[in-house]
């Protein structure tokens, strides 16, 4: 099981789980923090790799042959801000409206599958490439 990135805190469940055992005797926990190529070295070892989902799909759709991933949006660090007079208070308030983001972000990827999970019309917001990096946001 090759990690993307450091052992931390960011894979303390992991960790934990080696610690305890909850592993088959097989798996070897390793921490790969320099790779610049981590979804093509666990492709190419048949390993099992903790990343983010958005490493794994711009993999994927760069040909690594990438069979499955699992991805929770409760760990992402995505977040949509706007002003308190917006009105926005849930996600079916972008609704009309436009949402800025940076090509190749997590956010873009995050936002995609967020709408198809809550069955949002997404033909009915408007994602607009921000030009510079700090220029993403409501509009």
């Amino acid at each position: 099981m090759l990690l993307d990135g450091s052992f931390g805190a960011r894979f303390a469940g992991e960790m934990v789980a080696d610690r305890e055992g909850f592993f088959a005797p097989n798996v070897v926990l390793r921490a790969e923090p320099n790779d610049p190529h981590f979804v093509a070295t666990v492709a190419r070892e048949r390993a099992i790799g903790v990343t983010s989902g958005q490493k794994f799909l711009l993999a994927a759709w760069g040909g690594i042959p990438v069979t499955a991933f699992a991805a929770s949006f409760l760990d992402t660090s995505i977040a949509i801000f706007t002003l308190e007079a917006s009105g926005l208070r849930r996600p079916a308030d972008l609704i009309d409206k436009r949402l800025g983001y940076r090509r190749g972000s997590e956010g873009e990827v995050i936002f995609d599958a967020m709408m198809a999970q809550l069955r949002l019309p997404r033909s009915q917001i408007v994602k607009e490439l921000c030009g510079k990096l700090g220029d993403d946001g409501m509009r």
